[in-house]
């Protein structure tokens, strides 16, 4: 199938799926831009490294449901994007600089 691209969301209205590939502190600052993908059924699959904002949702045990504050401080990405809708997963490149430049 054809891909659409599009300068801004907005053209584009909401998705079935929604690759978040940004670095964690970059998620909040970008949730005006995110928005106008998701619908009520989107899914998005959030790629990042360190421990994500939603690691505790439907964990199950004493920590079920904690938030992380230090990720996603005063909830704003938990209250926004919502972890109901995320398709989880930890990054960890493993990578190596052989030479400057």
């Amino acid at each position: 199938a054809p891909v659409r691209a599009a300068a801004k969301a907005e053209e584009l209205g909401a998705q079935d799926y929604v690759v978040l590939a940004l670095k964690a502190h970059s998620v909040a600052p970008a949730l005006d831009q995110i928005a106008p993908l998701l619908g009520d059924h989107t899914s998005v699959v959030t790629m990042q490294n360190g421990v994500p904002w939603w690691y505790f949702y439907k964990a199950g045990g004493a920590l079920e449901g904690t938030r992380l504050h230090q990720v996603d401080p005063g909830g704003t990405i938990w209250n926004r994007l919502g972890p109901q809708r995320v398709i989880g997963s930890v990054v960890y490149p493993a990578v190596e600089v052989d030479v400057p430049g």
